[in-house]
């Protein structure tokens, strides 16, 4: 009640604002610690249930860490500044997709059916910061005589498109195409040089190294209806991440809990998928320029 109708009081350099802090940040910090080490919620380990003790601890943590840094400013340590910057759309993108990213990863890794519990610390390292992919599994145990070069080939001659795309996009810019018309353009060229080349190239290393990991884009030009272009090829992790967390969560839910037919449930689970993805792009385009919400910016 008091960080939604009165913020301001928290960021007063006062007595009061720093007791009230300290006490709100020890409050959730002890909250964090007693739902990591105290309460034993192994049994809760179906997907809607996971996907439920994360979301506690994550809010929890957050928590915690607001009202820190409302400690530490009304400390005169930190300055509103530095704690909230104002980083600029692209940056402020980066930062809100690399954490609503990490969020999903620790989502998928934690859930049985990914394998994710079994990984090693540097295959959890691998899963987080190396590969975007969403299959724990591949990363499990290395294995000799796979396939790479030709993942590395493809993911040049890709990359090299794509330059010479955005290239070519820049010169048709520069002779008077208008800025709208550019960015639709260059859209292409970005995904042969990142999507289809980049993840390319970097499977064939994974691979070369002994991880068997998943291509993440298809052959996406190859293609021969719009459901096998978005659920078989385009974004495989974004599919996978559906699959395992959105999808489960829903299903279980509602067939286990609430004893919805396992068709209605499978359908309801499919919903909760795309709402999902449409509330995921609106956080990650349209937030980080903070205009264009539900809609083209």
């Amino acid at each position: 009640v008091l960080s939604t109708f009165a913020p301001d009081s928290l960021l007063v350099q006062s007595f009061m604002s720093r007791v009230v802090s300290a006490f709100i940040f020890v409050y959730w910090g002890a909250r964090v610690l007693v739902e990591l080490f105290v309460f034993d919620l192994g049994h809760l380990n179906r997907p809607h249930e996971i996907c439920g003790r994360r979301g506690i601890e994550l809010l929890f943590t957050y928590l915690t860490l607001v009202y820190g840094l409302a400690l530490i400013h009304s400390l005169g340590k930190l300055n509103l500044d530095v704690a909230v910057p104002d980083i600029g759309p692209f940056p402020r993108m980066f930062v809100i997709i690399i954490a609503v990213f990490s969020i999903m990863k620790l989502l998928v890794i934690s859930m049985p059916k990914s394998q994710g519990p079994k990984l090693s610390c540097f295959g959890a390292f691998l899963f987080f910061c190396v590969w975007p992919g969403m299959r724990p599994a591949a990363l499990l145990q290395r294995k000799t005589g796979l396939q790479w070069w030709k993942d590395l080939a493809w993911g040049l001659l890709f990359a090299l498109l794509g330059v010479f795309w955005s290239v070519g996009t820049k010169f048709c810019h520069q002779a008077g195409l208008s800025d709208a018309a550019a960015g639709l353009v260059a859209l292409p060229g970005i995904s042969m040089m990142f999507h289809v080349g980049g993840l390319r190239l970097l499977r064939g290393f994974l691979r070369l190294f002994g991880y068997d990991v998943e291509q993440l884009f298809v052959d996406p030009l190859l293609a021969k209806s719009l459901s096998e272009f978005w659920g078989q090829r385009w974004n495989i992790a974004f599919s996978d991440m559906n699959r395992f967390v959105f999808v489960a969560a829903i299903r279980t839910a509602l067939e286990e809990d609430l004893g919805v037919s396992k068709a209605k449930a499978a359908q309801a689970g499919i919903f909760a998928a795309f709402v999902a993805s449409a509330m995921l792009h609106e956080v990650g385009i349209t937030l980080p320029v903070l205009a264009g919400y539900g809609g083209p910016p």
